[in-house]
């Protein structure tokens, strides 16, 4: 298994609720499909972060090179 993590902070959504609701969406269908073994996204809350970590981290499962190649 690997673990891919990802921080960022979204620039394009009205809310910190929609934008999760839309990484969801997305991740579940990769899963679904076979393409991520699975996903956990996390949300850096009242400011307990270092200014160098974005306030949105997600991490993605994989089985491998092979299939994170898949995937994208």
């Amino acid at each position: 298994m690997d673990v891919y993590h990802i921080w960022f902070n979204p620039k394009l959504v009205e809310s910190d609720l929609e934008f999760a609701g839309h990484m969801k969406t997305f991740l579940d269908d990769m899963k679904e499909r076979g393409l991520i073994a699975g996903w956990r996204l996390n949300r850096q809350k009242l400011g307990f972060y270092p200014d160098v970590l974005r306030k949105f981290h997600v991490m993605i499962e994989t089985d491998g090179v092979v299939q994170l190649d898949a995937a994208l």
